[in-house]
This record gives structure tokens, sequence and C-alpha cells, in this order.
């Protein structure tokens, strides 16, 4: 008989997307939310750079709310802020 075991693992999961994903795109929450934007950024990220190739996790800011997108080199964080130049 098998027992599967749940690992708990002490770094964070935006810990471990900054060590694998070193390039930070981060987006300013646009005053009415993304809404079906975020459907359309998961589309291009997955067409244009993959699944798995990429992490999103949330990120605070002084003045809104925020996310940042996390790539693994500096041309596909610049194709991100071209395709969806959110202010």
């Amino acid at each position: 008989m098998a027992i599967d075991t749940l690992v708990k693992t002490s770094t964070p999961h935006p810990k471990i997307g900054d060590a694998v994903f070193p390039v930070r795109v981060l987006v300013r929450t646009p005053i009415g939310g993304f809404g079906r934007l975020f459907d359309g950024i998961n589309t291009w990220l997955e067409a244009t750079i993959g699944r798995g190739c990429y992490a999103m996790h949330g990120a605070g800011s002084t003045q809104r709310d925020a996310a940042a997108w996390y790539s693994r080199n500096p041309e596909e964080g610049r194709a991100f802020a071209a395709a969806f130049p959110v202010s």
C-alpha cells in the first residue's frame, strides 16, 4: 500500500519565481481591474512564451495594487510590456 505525502517547502512561491524567472514586468492593476485583459494576457503568454516558461504573482504598490509577470530573458519581458501597455 502506497502512502502519498505532501512536502512543504519553506521557500515562498514569489522567491522561487525570482530565482527561475529573473525578469519581472510589474503592471499596476487598471482602475476597473484586469477583467478580460487577464484572459488575453494568459493566452498571449502561452502562445508566445510557452506554458511553464513564465510566472505571475500579485505585487503590492504604494499607489495601487499590481501584478508581476516573470520571464527568463529581457526580450520576453519587453515583448510582454509592448503587447500590454497598461498604465
